[in-house]
């Protein structure tokens, strides 16, 4: 093992975040915080043994920056309010003692929020109007949430415009600061997926027509101005670092 991998277990760094090896447990959505959004010892003992097993970082899963709204599983970790810090910090304050160091996923389900929409009822936000091929409720959800959505309508698609979209990239810097302040040692935007992010990036998904859509540089417009408004919030040194797609499989004209 260490001959096929020598650099495992020596020190790296991610700007200003030094680790003790290069062993990295990516984000998951384990569905262990509680049904409000909070962080209980659930959630603090199962990222807790992972660092008391030597894994130098830590990413939690699915961090909702405007939970209840874009949620994409049950139990799924918040931080959209401050009310969430305490319990965020504990968790941190635990992954530390045992050694390790731990980011938050900065996540909106955006198109595949489908537990938000079972749930609270509440629309999925988009760049546009999936086309016809989209449309199809199916393509959202697991099995199970159809099973659970029997006789329900289908799921409302918001098409956000700029007031939104202001309102989308304040969560993340707010998220962000939430997150800072809780004790992470940095954090991933989840811009990939299917997720609100990555839906403005793929021009499979994004077809609009204003400064959001057609070319590249308008496409990524959404989540470059996420990560310019979090750097005004968390400053130039915190650790920031973006989660994206290489190839959209199987959706003729999407990411390559």
């Amino acid at each position: 093992m260490s001959n096929r991998y020598p650099h495992l277990l020596s020190p790296g760094r991610i700007g200003t975040l030094e680790l003790k090896n290069r062993i990295a447990v990516t984000a998951m959505g384990v569905s262990l915080s509680e049904d409000d959004g909070t962080v209980g010892e659930r959630i603090i003992a199962y990222h807790e043994e992972q660092a008391k097993g030597g894994a130098g970082l830590i990413i939690l899963g699915v961090t909702g920056v405007a939970w209840p709204v874009g949620a994409v599983t049950m139990q799924q970790t918040a931080i959209s309010d401050d009310r969430f810090i305490p319990g965020l910090k504990s968790l941190c304050d635990r992954v530390h003692a045992a050694g390790g160091k731990i980011a938050a996923q900065l996540h909106h389900g955006g198109l595949v929020a489908g537990y938000s929409f079972q749930r609270w009822g509440h629309e999925l936000w988009a760049p546009a109007i999936p086309r016809q091929e989209q449309s199809q409720v199916g393509n959202f959800f697991l099995m199970e949430e159809m099973a659970g959505m029997a006789g329900m309508k289908p799921p409302q698609i918001k098409v956000i415009e700029q007031a939104d979209i202001d309102l989308v990239i304040e969560q993340y810097a707010q998220a962000a600061r939430r997150a800072k302040e809780a004790g992470f040692d940095g954090a991933e935007i989840h811009a990939g997926h299917g997720y609100l992010l990555q839906s403005f990036i793929s021009p499979y998904t994004n077809t609009r027509t204003d400064q959001y859509g057609g070319s590249r540089e308008n496409r990524m417009r959404l989540p470059v101005q996420v990560i310019e408004a979090i750097r005004r919030e968390v400053g130039p040194d915190f650790p920031l670092w973006i989660k994206l797609d290489i190839e959209e499989i199987g959706k003729d004209g999407g990411i390559t």
